[in-house]
């Protein structure tokens, strides 16, 4: 449930995040931006010794989802 809203607020923000973060990836916790970096690791590293091991999205800022395919034809959709 609060990685929907999570995941909702995203959704708010994504036509100014593609304005300011495209290609980077955003932290996202409690409806709020609260950082972002180039790099998914260091964002993580940093966020979770901000706040703490909670619930928040990390997400890279993307114009479209990737699609990703594994073994057996069986495509794997990004949450959006």
């Amino acid at each position: 449930r609060l990685l929907r809203q999570e995941i909702a607020a995203y959704e708010r923000m994504i036509p100014e995040l593609l304005k300011t973060h495209q290609g980077k990836f955003v932290a996202i916790l409690k409806g709020e931006l609260i950082d972002s970096d180039a790099d998914d690791s260091a964002l993580a590293t940093r966020v979770y010794a901000k706040y703490g091991y909670r619930t928040l999205l990390i997400k890279e800022v993307l114009e479209e989802e990737r699609i990703y395919r594994m073994d057996g034809g069986i495509e794997v959709r990004e949450v959006r």
